[in-house]
């Protein structure tokens, strides 16, 4: 598979599955959108090497920061209203 097809997978996987941040003391969502995606990439044929090549960190990081993008782009959905 090219870096390219594992780059474009893993953009539309983000944008179809991370939904936002995450807390830092409970990273099991985080660690389950990790392995939900590498099932998916395999599915393509697509390795999690090829995966974190493409983000050029690691796979968590990576979820972390789309997670992170995400509550930016919609921080009133993510605030705590207690």
């Amino acid at each position: 598979m090219s870096s390219e097809h594992a780059k474009r997978f893993l953009e539309s996987w983000i944008t179809q599955n991370v939904h936002g941040l995450v807390p830092p003391e409970n990273n099991m969502e985080t660690r389950q959108l990790v392995k939900q995606c590498i099932a998916a990439a395999a599915e393509q044929g697509i390795s999690r090497s090829e995966l974190e090549g493409a983000c050029g960190q690691t796979l968590l990081s990576c979820m972390r920061d789309a997670q992170a993008a995400v509550a930016e782009v919609r921080p009133s959905e993510l605030m705590d209203d207690s």
